[in-house]
């Protein structure tokens, strides 16, 4: 056997060194940077006791063989650990949470065989044994430490390659020299017996390791002294691959625009940083981190109570006028507690709640602590994606029509129709009226919706005009933001243009938009009126406008809310409410239309009164414009 001393000196000065600059420079604690700081711990207790054991064996110190036997086994285990340690790391760099059970199973076998070989060992000569001479040598299983340790460098390299796209340079490189530097120290341990060269080539590797970890720098906000968003995400992802239960606290402090506006931008920084201070100063947040603004967050595991009492003192403090430069000013703190994972499964979704927990129509600027929920959240994706699904539909103006038919009440003909319409998504899947009318409308794009879809039901029209057929009644609605406030001369021009008779377009104007804005609303009525198109105010009885108001607006038709219908046909109350409006609308000359029907009760209940026109499910569901070829 040979021994140099000179490599293991070299490799224990190499990992001091390394470990000294680790700890001296700032960090952030993720889970690869403690498999780092074990890996490193673990070569220098090689190093310790290989120097113990070579010095021993190779000088043949009087000890007893059970203390130099403690010394080898500790050597090579430590050694054989550095494999299984580079296994975790290798696994801990892939991000890969599909497999992530399966890898930390082939782990946790690899620390259990660890230990079986340690038995093996210490209690027996089959893997290592001194002779009658007190001479170190190998038995003949030793090289089951070789298939040990070889195994878990393989698996590594191969597992680097299969997930290579998820690493950058540096880590590839670190995983790939550990394998190539293992191999060979392995080859050079079996021909040459110099096995001190395998730690010098494995402190080697840990030099490539620390180059290759993230720039500690990349997680610190340096002006404001604490972590920053980048730091932020990558613990949520550590925690969610390590199944943790844990809440986001979230902090927003307004007031920074104000100082931002008197005193300049380093007096907004200056105040931020004195809130990130305040935080850690009096809740100990080691994890506070700046996402942007005035905005904070912190990851805790404590008890709800803990947060709780946490967010009130902040309330406390904050709320009152808040000293700065010779002066104070108004902070208003408000503060969300998302609760994961019931509330999201990936950091970049945790990254989303925070965001939405900074709303203002979510945050309670009172002493109370707004809890986000899934459901929120749920809602907040949802509406991003119907969102999404609008512009493109507007784009390329791409939106469906279904057609609800309309049918006389006497005589039980299809008399005209209904126009809804649907925005199909990517999936295949429709998005109702009920959904993204008053999306579009906070977005500010329900008027182009509109207009598409009247001039796809112009078109349509036309095509009916030149195949003889015709309706008495095609009923369009209006959004009640839109019909107020929009230029309606687009629709005059559709209407020319198409050549569709006026008589029969029949605007629905919602009852709500009588209420608010009545004035707006008869200007516009009048620009429609004049060209011949006719009008109906619809969910009659939903809200509160009477039959003078029906009057001043000078409506054609009275379509009513399906909620009165349904009380109708189970209570007498009811069905006496249903039939004055029925009564007095035919009274004031009104075309009435019952809506809703549903069931064989109310098809028999709107029969007995002289209503006009009837439409419902009980009668037709809305149809394609080919079903309703089928039906007319």
């Amino acid at each position: 056997m040979k021994y140099n001393l000179n490599f293991d000196y070299a490799a224990s000065i190499l990992g001091m060194i390394l470990l000294a600059i680790y700890y001296i420079r700032p960090k952030l604690y993720d889970m690869s940077a403690r498999i780092f700081q074990i890996l490193v711990a673990c070569v220098l207790f090689a190093c310790a006791s290989e120097i113990i054991s070579t010095t021993v064996n190779g000088h043949l110190i009087e000890l007893p063989i059970v203390i130099r036997k403690i010394i080898s086994v500790t050597y090579l285990t430590s050694l054989n650990a550095c494999a299984l340690i580079h296994y975790r790391y290798v696994i801990e760099l892939t991000k890969n949470r599909k497999n992530l059970l399966f890898l930390k199973g082939v782990f946790r076998v690899g620390v259990v065989l660890l230990g079986l070989i340690a038995g093996i060992l210490f209690f027996t000569n089959w893997i290592i044994y001194f002779d009658k001479m007190g001479a170190y040598q190998h038995g003949k299983l030793f090289v089951l430490l070789f298939l040990y340790a070889g195994f878990f460098v393989l698996n590594s390299a191969l597992f680097m390659v299969r997930i290579r796209k998820n690493l950058n340079t540096l880590q590839k490189v670190s995983v790939l020299f550990f394998a190539c530097s293992m191999i060979s120290a392995f080859l050079m341990i079996y021909v040459f017996g110099m096995d001190n060269l395998l730690i010098f080539f494995t402190v080697l590797y840990l030099f490539l390791i620390y180059v290759s970890l993230q720039n500690p720098e990349y997680y610190v906000d340096s002006e404001i002294g604490c972590y920053n968003k980048e730091a932020f995400l990558k613990v949520c992802e550590e925690k969610l691959a390590s199944s943790q239960k844990f809440t986001v606290l979230s902090f927003t402090a307004n007031g920074t625009d104000y100082v931002n506006q008197v005193f300049g931008m380093d007096a907004g920084l200056e105040l931020q940083k004195s809130i990130a201070e305040y935080y850690i100063s009096n809740f100990h947040f080691s994890r506070l981190f700046h996402i942007e603004g005035n905005h904070f967050v912190y990851i805790t595991s404590h008890s709800l109570k803990y947060i709780e009492a946490a967010y009130e003192k902040t309330w406390d403090f904050f709320h009152e006028p808040y000293p700065f430069r010779n002066t104070t000013i108004s902070l208003h703190p408000r503060g969300a507690a998302i609760l994961i994972p019931s509330v999201a499964e990936t950091a970049k979704d945790i990254l989303a709640a925070v965001f939405f927990s900074k709303n203002k129509e979510l945050n309670n600027e009172g002493r109370d602590l707004f809890y986000l929920s899934s459901e929120y959240m749920k809602a907040k994706i949802r509406k991003e994606h119907v969102v999404h699904v609008l512009k493109e539909k507007i784009r390329k103006k791409d939106f469906e029509l279904r057609f609800m038919p309309v049918f006389s009440n006497e005589t039980k003909m299809l008399v005209g129709v209904e126009v809804l319409g649907r925005a199909r998504d990517d999936e295949g899947h429709l998005i109702y009226p009920e959904e993204y009318i008053s999306i579009a409308e906070e977005m500010g794009v329900i008027h182009e919706i509109d207009q598409i879809i009247f001039e796809k039901v112009c078109s349509l029209l036309a095509k009916l005009n030149k195949s003889k057929h015709s309706f008495q009644t095609v009923q369009i609605n209006l959004s009640s933001i839109d019909m107020p406030k929009s230029d309606l001369s687009k629709y005059v021009e559709f209407i020319d243009f198409f050549q569709i008779p006026p008589g029969i377009i029949n605007f629905e104007v919602k009852e709500s938009a009588c209420i608010e804005s009545r004035k707006e609303l008869i200007h516009n009525m009048r620009i429609l009126r004049e060209k011949g198109c006719t009008f109906s105010i619809d969910n009659y009885g939903s809200g509160f406008s009477n039959m003078v108001e029906l009057m001043n607006m000078r409506f054609d038709m009275v379509k009513i809310d399906r909620s009165i219908l349904h009380e109708a046909a189970i209570r007498k109350e009811a069905r006496c409410v249903y039939e004055s409006i029925v009564e007095m609308s035919k009274n004031m000359g009104y075309i009435v239309q019952a809506t809703g029907i549903e069931t064989r009760n109310e098809m028999h209940l709107i029969e007995s009164m002289e209503v006009d026109y009837v439409q419902g499910f009980m009668i037709s569901e809305p149809l394609t414009y080919e079903e309703l070829m089928k039906v007319f």
